[in-house]
């Protein structure tokens, strides 16, 4: 998410295989000197993101925090540091403290790179509706699952999963049905968090029966 936007290239159609960055327009700015690289962005981040993305699956959270701290000092609108630097504190319970970094994240990522997921997009929602902002947190959710094209399945089954726990949380019970049919035959559908969302699903829609049926017997 570093390059230029006009390196990118949208697929022609779901079928094209061809890759998404444009390189002959990448070799067309290296021929004549051009940078390659976003407005501000300095390529000398890319080494100290890369040991935070190392540190993080190592299980070494405050240490990869502060390589992600370095990128971001060197470039900061590298969206994929700040996501790292919010799903830290977001994993430690700090959702308040991971929102500014996980809301500046989604603020820089290039949305036109339909074919890359946000990565900030799926614990900003759901830090938003943590903290309170359930309106907001759908507002993401929704406007992430329909830029995001058809070939990034797993990030769209990871929208349908927190606009699960949205609608249910608001009440919104028929939006909520179509979020769990939209996670059938995705690896999504057998996590635990699902299988506990739809069991409230089913609590709901039964509390719901009995208040009819009581309404219909008075």
């Amino acid at each position: 998410h570093a390059l230029r936007d006009e390196l990118y290239g949208v697929p022609e159609a779901d079928w094209h295989d061809a890759s998404e960055w444009r390189f002959d327009r990448i070799e067309q700015c290296l021929r004549k000197g051009e940078s390659i690289w976003r407005d501000g962005f300095d390529p000398a981040a890319l080494a100290p993101w890369r040991q935070g993305k190392a540190l993080q699956a190592a299980k070494e959270p405050e240490l990869a925090w502060m390589a992600f701290r370095q990128a971001v000092a060197l470039a900061p609108g590298f969206s994929p540091a700040l996501a790292s630097m919010g799903r830290i504190l977001y994993d430690e319970g700090a959702v308040q403290q991971a929102l500014p970094y996980l809301q500046r994240a989604h603020a820089a990522f290039p949305k036109q790179q339909t074919a890359f997921e946000d990565e900030s997009a799926y614990y900003l929602s759901l830090s938003l509706l943590y903290a309170g902002q359930a309106d907001e947190a759908r507002d993401v959710a929704q406007a992430e699952l329909a830029r995001l094209n058809e070939n990034v399945a797993d990030a769209q089954a990871q929208l349908q999963r927190v606009l699960l726990e949205i609608n249910l949380a608001q009440g919104r019970l028929a939006e909520a049905e179509q979020n769990l049919q939209a996670l059938q035959g995705t690896p999504w559908a057998n996590y635990g968090s699902v299988h506990w969302l739809r069991g409230l699903w089913h609590w709901h829609m039964a509390q719901q029966a009995g208040e009819d049926a009581t309404a219909h017997l008075a």
